[in-house]
């Protein structure tokens, strides 16, 4: 099963801010949106594969996207 599209949104603002022209600023308070809240969602899913998508609140700014390849459920689950 592969989850086709995908954003996934930091909740420590102060590690991956959003850029300060974002055009939107998503609730992260809401599941599953972190990486940590998406590892458990795709566990209990079954998901083999995601489509992990640049959201447009971080810009030009990729770290959390850096910081989810490092940190994905497994090698190649993220494409």
């Amino acid at each position: 099963m592969v989850d086709a599209h995908i954003h996934l949104f930091a909740k420590d603002q102060s590690r991956f801010p959003f850029h300060p022209s974002a055009p939107y600023r998503p609730n992260t308070s809401a599941s599953p949106q972190d990486l940590e809240e998406y590892r458990r969602f795709i566990a209990e899913s079954k998901i083999d594969h995601a489509v992990i998508v640049h959201p447009e609140p971080y810009q030009d700014d990729h770290s959390y996207l850096e910081h989810c390849f490092e940190h994905e459920p497994n090698p190649g689950f993220f494409k």
